[in-house]
């Protein structure tokens, strides 16, 4: 563990001193500064850094395989594990580190993702004993997403899965633990993968703790990081606070679990018929009714530039179509509005 912390000191440094690792995160939204962020540059055993002990001891934690060559140097020759990927913590009970995960920052079609050999500890660390409602995400990057979100990292305790099939046993025993847990989050990609795991998982949940409430986050993207990327982080917030609620129930004779989803009740708005149409159409306070019901669509938030859009793309009907440039900083959401 000692020698984890300190290797993993010296990723931190290391994303600070690579321009194209701070580009990859400022890609994926995900905040350096803030976040216990690392670099793997893959340098770390090489030149003066270079001595015995430190390559004994990444053999032995897996951070070097030995490929039982010897370089033009004369020197053997390893291959670093996780090289060029950005690094997360994994910690123990006592909030140490005893595990890393790696996501390559340069392969994005075959292996991305990576855990040290004999993969222990939960990120961002264990959860604290006190917690009433817990978010659970699919991914790592998905968790250290919402943490950088105050609101809800001041109010929910945050743990990440190792993908659809890695709620392992420790996450499991760790939430055993919580003693006055009330509810479960289900924040899982928004896939056919991601909805099975919350079946799943949610059914195992019930039959143990039938009291505890579960929900689930139904997402406007793909999962909680490219939602992040493509709008405000107050989206997130809105979606958590109308957050479904999974309802099981079992058949005794055979013993099969029925899942459905109670929808939130939502205002049902203007009947898609001709005649409610042009009632629509001719109410007072139009714009302002339009701008709502853009906002019910998904659009959360910038009230003014969203429905100037939107009276840009319906002037496509006018003798002389007015156009629009969508100006702003890197992953702001241009691409999706």
């Amino acid at each position: 563990s000692q020698f984890l912390e300190k290797m993993f000191q010296s990723f931190r440094k290391g994303i600070f001193n690579s321009p194209p690792a701070k580009e990859y995160c400022k890609g994926r939204n995900l905040n350096v500064e803030l976040l216990q962020i690392g670099f793997n540059g893959g340098q770390f055993h090489h030149g003066t850094r270079r001595d015995e002990t430190l390559i004994n001891n990444c053999l032995a934690v897996g951070l070097l395989l030995d490929r039982n060559i010897i370089s033009k140097t004369g020197e053997k020759a390893f291959n670093v594990f996780g090289n060029k990927s950005i690094v997360f913590p994994l910690k123990n009970k006592e909030n140490h580190i005893v595990s890393l995960y790696f996501r390559s920052t340069i392969n994005e079609k075959e292996a991305k993702h990576f855990y040290l050999k004999n993969r222990s500890g939960l990120y961002p660390n264990y959860p604290n004993p006190a917690t009433k409602k817990l978010i659970l995400t699919e991914s790592i990057i998905d968790c250290a997403s919402l943490l950088q979100i105050t609101e809800i990292a001041e109010n929910y305790s945050l743990l990440a899965c190792y993908g659809t099939n890695g709620l392992n046993e420790e996450i499991q025993n760790a939430i055993k633990e919580l003693s006055q847990l009330e509810e479960i989050i289900f924040c899982f990609d928004n896939d056919e993968a991601g909805k099975e795991a919350v079946n799943k998982y949610g059914a195992m949940f019930l039959k143990e703790y039938p009291n505890l409430k579960l929900t689930t986050l139904e997402l406007p993207n793909k999962d909680i990081n490219e939602t992040l990327q493509l709008h405000e982080y107050e989206i997130v917030t809105e979606f958590l606070e109308k957050r479904t609620e999974l309802n099981f129930s079992f058949s005794i004779e055979e013993k099969i679990t029925k899942t459905t989803v109670k929808k939130p009740i939502e205002d049902k708005g203007i009947e898609p018929n001709n005649t409610n149409a042009i009632e629509f159409l001719k109410s007072k306070k139009l714009l302002k009714r339009l701008n709502e019901q853009i906002g019910k669509s998904g659009i959360v938030g910038e009230e003014n530039s969203r429905l100037l859009l939107f009276l840009i793309i319906i002037s496509y009907m006018n003798k002389s179509p007015i156009h629009g440039i969508v100006q702003g900083s890197s992953g702001s959401g241009k691409t999706h509005i």
